[in-house]
């Protein structure tokens, strides 16, 4: 499969009143997107056997801190917050074999 860049001025169709707008670029393989209660965006990059996370700016319109959570993974998918509700204290994450390197 090849992979072509964006042309310059492309842009997607929304409804009138709304606004498409690149948050991130530069990931690997992105499989999966989970949004903490705190509003920080975790990335499963399964080629990169990694999890990503992205703080938003203050703004919320671009990414404020770009940071690798965890590394070393084995075609990471699957993450998931513990407890459910606003203050979760674990983050899960599905590794293919189910265990870590």
């Amino acid at each position: 499969m090849a992979v072509v860049e964006r042309p310059a001025n492309a842009q997607p169709k929304v409804l009138p009143g709304f606004e498409a707008k690149l948050f991130a670029s530069g990931l690997i393989q992105p499989r999966l997107i989970r949004v903490a209660p705190n509003g920080d965006i975790f990335i499963a990059e399964s080629a990169a056997g990694r999890i990503r996370v992205l703080r938003p700016s203050e703004g919320g319109d671009r990414v404020g801190r770009n940071e690798v959570f965890a590394s070393g993974l084995k075609l990471p998918f699957g993450i998931a917050f513990y407890p459910k509700g606003n203050d979760p204290q674990w983050v899960y994450v599905a590794n293919t074999g189910g265990s870590l390197p």
